[in-house]
């Protein structure tokens, strides 16, 4: 009829319910962060490979023209070999991005739970995702630990150590049992239980039954002890872990806006160097201006391509740790 361990186990079997409820959460949060890793990965990887198709055509005929004019004796061969190296590098640039796509795709695919044969289509640009980002809210926005998923998940795991430490305690208390029994004796000595005529008597016996705990060694007593010390140990580490956790979106955000101005930095750059590497092609053409040249700002077109791409990179996976702190929880959890 009363058991104090017996409460005390029903409500830890509703907090056990609630951390597996914030479990499931944290795990969802985690998949959500690898496939949107792998997503804006292939993004970025294809905007990449975009620019890179379009000056290897632009080489290409270039390269053409230029074979046909040392055919014809107008330029020299080292001309021709120049761009034939442009070429060759581009299309190494272009092979090696493209590999690193189908890699990129084949970890969406398993992240999503989908088959490697399955077929799926990005719907996204790279340019739609950039101009969409709330810039305002990843930096501004306010930071509460209570919204913290991890942060919840570890109030689940304190909670256990108080109802342990109530567990512990209710072992002091005294159990109440009650007990009922009912039946009918036939008081005969010959074998004859299937005659209706003969009497039954019937038995009935009821009551409670109390046990007192009075001594046990010490041994319930050091169990309090120790079970307080744990708690006193989980409320150090509430503690630490607050302030670890503003610690770390404080991180997270300064981390963004640098990689947010080095992204516009990249992008200037990277328009600053085709606009050099146009005008080197057209003087090129116009025999103003050497193979050598040319080659040169290629390169560098291509190096700041590459920063370029990488400065995404860095930008939505700091874009997207950021998110994960500031993702609110505690809503989903009905209490």
């Amino acid at each position: 009829m009363f058991s104090g361990e017996y409460i005390v186990a029903l409500q830890a079997s509703k907090t056990y319910l609630g951390q597996t409820e914030r479990q499931k959460v944290q795990t969802e949060i985690l998949l959500v962060e690898q496939v949107s890793k792998s997503y804006f990965l292939i993004l970025s990887l294809q905007d990449n490979l975009r620019i890179l198709d379009t000056s290897l055509k632009v080489n290409e005929q270039l390269f053409e023209e230029t074979k046909a004019m040392y055919q014809a004796g107008f330029v020299e061969d080292t001309d021709a070999d120049q761009l034939e190296m442009i070429v060759f590098n581009l299309k190494a640039s272009q092979q090696n991005i493209q590999n690193q796509i189908t890699t990129a795709i084949a970890f969406l695919k398993f992240y999503m739970g989908l088959a490697p044969q399955a077929e799926i289509q990005l719907t996204d640009g790279i340019d739609e995702v950039l101009e969409n980002m709330n810039i305002d809210y990843l930096l501004q926005s306010d930071f509460s630990v209570n919204e913290n998923i991890d942060f919840l998940l570890f109030m689940q795991q304190k909670a256990l150590a108080d109802l342990q430490l109530k567990r512990e305690k209710s072992t002091y208390y005294p159990t109440v049992n009650a007990f009922f029994s009912a039946k009918t004796s036939a008081m005969r000595d010959s074998y004859d239980f299937f005659d209706s005529s003969l009497p039954w008597y019937p038995t009935t016996l009821w009551g409670f039954q109390m046990n007192i705990p009075i001594w046990s060694s010490g041994s319930r007593h050091a169990k309090v002890q120790q079970s307080k010390l744990n708690l006193r140990k989980l409320e150090e580490s509430q503690k630490q872990l607050t302030t670890s956790l503003e610690l770390q979106v404080q991180t997270a955000r300064d981390n963004f806006s640098n990689m947010y101005y080095e992204y516009l930095n990249r992008k200037k750059n990277l328009a600053i160097t085709i606009r050099i590497y146009q005008k080197t092609n057209i003087k090129y053409r116009e025999g103003m201006s050497s193979s050598f040249d040319l080659n040169q700002a290629q390169n560098s077109f291509i190096q700041a391509n590459t920063d370029y791409t990488l400065s995404i990179m860095n930008l939505l996976q700091n874009k997207i740790e950021l998110e994960k702190f500031l993702t609110k929880t505690a809503a989903l959890f009905n209490e």
